[in-house]
């Protein structure tokens, strides 16, 4: 039962952080998570460390967030469980894109590995949410094609609905690369 609930916890941690954000949320759902895994569990610790790492860089830890995910990474080897392993690579590039100029072809290699992992697993959702984090990393950039491009594949079969907002969003970008930039 401890077990259970320690995992409900760092559920509610999650969503608590969501509200508070940066370093309140960070240390809130670094705790439910070092509760749960003292117990030895490990089923969802992947997934949980990109989380964390997310926090972490609201925080604006950026060097702390890289190394929370790639603990996520590590533990995602050791345990067989990869399910979450496209979200880590998205994450892992989104922090280092916000982190420093000079690291957006490291970003860049993190969003493509994160959409060839996913594209690997057959898990679309996060492979949109990949591509449209290249393709806005691209367009900033000024690669409206290749932009175009990634976006275009990875929309390939879905169609508009609410409870995917991600959807919007990139046929919003894709739509916006399309049209031709005026000469000012």
């Amino acid at each position: 039962m401890a077990l259970y609930l320690a995992f409900g916890d760092v559920i509610a941690s999650w969503a608590r952080g969501r509200t508070t954000g940066g370093a309140a949320g960070a240390a809130d759902f670094r705790c439910a998570l070092a509760i749960y895994m003292n117990q030895g569990a490990k089923a969802d610790a992947p997934y949980f460390h990109g989380l964390l790492g997310k926090f972490v860089a609201e925080s604006g830890d950026r060097a702390g967030a890289l190394a929370v995910v790639d603990q996520g990474l590590r533990f995602a080897h050791e345990t067989g469980e990869h399910w979450s392993d496209p979200e880590l690579y998205r994450i892992r590039g989104e922090v280092l894109s916000a982190s420093d100029p000079a690291r957006l072809a490291a970003a860049e290699d993190a969003f493509e590995t994160a959409s060839a992992v996913a594209r690997g697993q057959g898990s679309r959702i996060f492979g949109l949410r990949a591509a449209l984090a290249l393709a806005k990393l691209r367009n900033s950039s000024h690669r409206s094609a290749q932009a175009a491009a990634a976006l275009a594949e990875a929309l390939q079969g879905f169609s508009p609905t609410p409870s995917i907002p991600e959807i919007d969003e990139a046929l919003t970008l894709l739509e916006a690369l399309k049209t031709p930039q005026l000469m000012s």
